[in-house]
């Protein structure tokens, strides 16, 4: 069993049947290549090896831009496509409440239903009604995303926001402008939404989005994280002990020492060999044809001469390596057979 892994080594490894494929885009723009759904990590135009031989799905994607195709990669050549970009965004679904609130997008009104294909990137959507107030978001789309977005309009008026706050001593920010210190009501704040906010000395900010509606009190709590310091550390502290690394070593001069054995029973049994034909077949043709016994020995009888020896004395190395892993402690005394690991 020692020998297996050795004698597998010096088979031939089985090959797999890949080749080669060139992608480039025709209009100049560059992207990600997509095998299988596969990231390839690289870009057009680009080279990816080592694609096992077949039929794949190629993708490329830019910046919303895309493109893909089927493709028959053949083994051991370099397969080549040229693909043309083209721009590629999501589907989007807008749902508004009170329901005949008027949406729009980029500008442009739409009509209900609010389901629509946009292209990629950012988009401002707004929903309005007379006697509410207009909210309007700028949403991002990605290339082959789905998004759902949802509207609910705040009726016009006035509401208050109760801030409770720690510490006491951070300011209070309601869209950008101070408000409070510590903890505080407002009052006729305009229905809608707001972003709210806290900062203190030595704590980190705080802030949260709350919509208010009116004649309503909204309440939102903002507790600060305060900011610490590393500490420096202590010199009068020890240092902590070392790894015990002892065990590792003593499981990796076994696992040495049991390759090194097999290297040696290998090159025992390759030099038994070539002892063998030596004896026998090489010393027969000797005395029939010299050439012919000349040529045995360098294609038969040396080669396995060679192998057992290499074999042998690497074997050997590997041996006296795991033993002085084994047998040697850090400080490179002798620890003996007897003691315990």
């Amino acid at each position: 069993m020692l020998l297996l892994p050795l004698l597998m080594l010096s088979g031939p490894a089985l090959a797999q049947d890949v080749g080669e494929l060139e992608v480039t885009v025709a209009n100049g723009a560059t992207g990600r290549i997509y095998i299988d759904g596969r990231d390839t990590s690289t870009d057009t135009p680009g080279v990816v090896k080592g694609v096992e031989a077949g039929n794949h799905m190629v993708q490329v994607k830019g910046d919303c831009l895309g493109a893909f195709t089927q493709i028959d990669v053949a083994n051991g050549r370099r397969t080549t496509i040229e693909l043309t970009l083209e721009a590629m965004g999501g589907f989007a679904e807008i749902v508004v409440e009170p329901k005949d609130a008027t949406v729009s997008i980029d500008g442009d009104a739409m009509s209900p239903p609010y389901a629509v294909e946009l292209a990629c990137g950012d988009h401002e959507i707004s929903a309005a009604k007379r006697g509410f107030v207009t909210e309007t978001r700028t949403e991002r789309v990605e290339m082959g995303g789905a998004y759902r977005y949802k509207f609910e309009l705040l009726q016009e008026g006035f509401g208050s926001v109760s801030v409770d706050v720690t510490p006491d001593k951070a300011k209070v920010y309601i869209d950008g402008e101070q408000v409070a210190v510590g903890d505080a009501t407002i009052n006729q704040v305009k229905s809608g939404p707001h972003q709210v906010k806290a900062e203190a000395n030595g704590y980190e900010t705080a802030e949260s989005s709350v919509a208010v509606r009116p004649n309503e009190t909204t309440s939102v709590t903002l507790a600060l994280t305060e900011i610490v310091t590393d500490k420096p550390p202590d010199i009068t502290d020890p240092p902590p002990p070392p790894p015990v690394e002892r065990d590792n070593k003593r499981l990796a001069g076994i696992g040495l020492a049991v390759v090194g054995a097999g290297a040696l029973g290998y090159g025992g049994w390759q030099y038994g060999q070539a002892r063998n034909l030596y004896n026998g077949q090489y010393k027969q043709l000797l005395d029939e044809d010299e050439n012919k016994a000349e040529e045995f020995f360098y294609n038969e009888v040396n080669p396995r001469q060679v192998r057992g020896i290499t074999a042998m004395v690497l074997g050997g190395v590997a041996l006296a390596g795991g033993g002085a892993l084994i047998l040697v402690d850090d400080d490179g005394f002798y620890v003996g057979i007897s003691r315990q690991f």
